[in-house]
This record gives structure tokens, C-alpha cells and sequence, in this order.
């Protein structure tokens, strides 16, 4: 029944990946390198958090709680204007 709340649930997480979008498509395609070393926040209600993309380009935050999607900011020098995809 899912009207009924019984208390449970379990934490979630989110999380993808930034990589060079040579043709500025704003797609990954086949060839566009990863891009290592990116900083990626996400503000929850608890503060917040930072993850560093791995060298495969792959970010992830794990066992949140909840958490606040708020529109993306991108650095000037990091804008779709200089190939840097984030999906």
C-alpha cells in the first residue's frame, strides 16, 4: 500500500562525470578525454559536501540523506564555451 509510511529508507547518492567536449556538442562522445582533478560541490541541508573527479573524470557523492539540486555554476574558464562537459 503506498499510503502507508512506515519509517523506512535508505540513503542514496548521485553522481557522473566531467569530460572534454572536443565538439562542444554537449554530449560524450566516443574520444573526448575525462577530465581529472575537477572539484564538484553539492550543497545539502546538512552543508556542503566536495568530491574531486578521478582520473576516469567520475565524481560521486554516497549515503546522503537529502540533498538540494541547485542550478549548476560553471567557471568562466570552465564554461561550455571552452569544451568542458559535465554530465
Amino acid at each position: 500500500n503506498p499510503d502507508i509510511d512506515a519509517g523506512f529508507w535508505r540513503p542514496g547518492g548521485i553522481g557522473d562525470s566531467v569530460w572534454l567536449d572536443v565538439d562542444r556538442d554537449g554530449e560524450q562522445d566516443a574520444g573526448e578525454p575525462p577530465v581529472a582533478g575537477v572539484v564538484v560541490t553539492l550543497q545539502t541541508p546538512q552543508g556542503v559536501l566536495t568530491a574531486t573527479t578521478s582520473i576516469t573524470g567520475y565524481y560521486s557523492f554516497e549515503e546522503l540523506v537529502s540533498a538540494l539540486v541547485l542550478p549548476h555554476h560553471c567557471p568562466e574558464a570552465l564554461s561550455t564555451d571552452s569544451g568542458l562537459g559535465i554530465a
